[in-house]
């Protein structure tokens, strides 16, 4: 009661309203329900809550990259002793790396597309599946284990593509999620075409060798290993090694370098994160 006498603004008390119903929804009967709803259904109910979203925080503050348009501010993302503020797109709910990366791609999109261009985006999310299929004269493909935003569902260790098959493979935050990354690898490096392109992004922290936890070890000890349970590995600086020593080319781009301090501001960058562009050297 005390927030309706406090804010006036009726744009923020809308907001308030539909955040409330949203977040008990997911949390509560959504969960148990969802099973029942097909994916499509479930992919519109998410596009109508971001449209709803997008609209009420309309505004020139910040821009996003990945939708396309300007907002007064970015949702805050995080709990407790983590929380992150105004990170995160009311429009399409990218985040920070995902919006760097659709800014660098409308840079480079002559080095990476082309005509006929085969496009394969791993673990996707809605910005940057905008992003690529807004490319044109190419063929887009997303796949995940289970995710309702793939179109296909394969476990990244075994993907069932003959040799070849893409030209554009995209793995965002995803190797240190598997139980093999050396075997993720020599996977997308059979399912690329010899002039493709992978761009890789996870988190690299500043150790100086990955930290690996066994994929039989359960959760609560993996979170003590590398500080997250549905992690089996924590980079370090020797990431790019890793990736050359099963048969990659590796270029580490610095995108945020490239931007004035304005335009990361504006588009709520972090200056730590990096893009890493891969070919095969062989």
């Amino acid at each position: 009661m005390n927030f309706w006498l406090r804010n006036k603004n009726i744009a923020a008390k809308v907001r308030f309203f539909i955040h409330l119903i949203a977040k008990d929804f997911h949390l509560g009967i959504y969960k148990f329900i969802k099973p029942f709803f097909p994916a499509g259904w479930q992919r519109n109910i998410h596009y109508f809550k971001l449209g709803i979203m997008a609209k009420l925080n309309r505004g020139n503050t910040h821009y996003c990259a990945c939708c396309d348009k300007q907002f007064k501010g970015f949702e805050d993302m995080g709990e407790g002793s983590h929380p992150r503020k105004n990170v995160r797109c009311p429009g399409c709910h990218s985040m920070e790396r995902h919006r760097m990366l659709a800014g660098y791609l409308e840079k480079e999109k002559e080095k990476f597309f082309f005509n006929g261009c085969r496009i394969l985006y791993l673990a996707p999310v809605v910005g940057v599946i905008q992003v690529l299929k807004n490319i044109p004269d190419t063929t887009y493909k997303g796949a995940d284990l289970d995710s309702i935003w793939a179109d296909e569902h394969f476990d990244l260790m075994d993907i069932p593509h003959p040799d070849s098959s893409f030209d554009f493979i995209l793995c965002s935050h995803i190797l240190a999620h598997v139980h093999d990354d050396k075997k993720a690898l020599r996977e997308l490096l059979r399912t690329l075409s010899p002039k493709g392109h992978l761009i890789l992004l996870d988190r690299i922290h500043d150790i100086p060798t990955t930290m690996e936890a066994s994929k039989n070890t359960d959760a609560k000890e993996r979170e003590k290993i590398v500080g997250q349970s549905d992690r089996f590995r924590k980079y370090g600086l020797d990431f790019k090694q890793r990736i050359q020593n099963e048969g990659w080319n590796i270029e580490e781009i610095d995108y945020a370098s490239t931007l004035s301090p304005a335009s990361i501001h504006r588009q709520r960058l972090r200056t730590d994160e990096f893009i890493y562009v891969c070919k095969r050297s062989f």
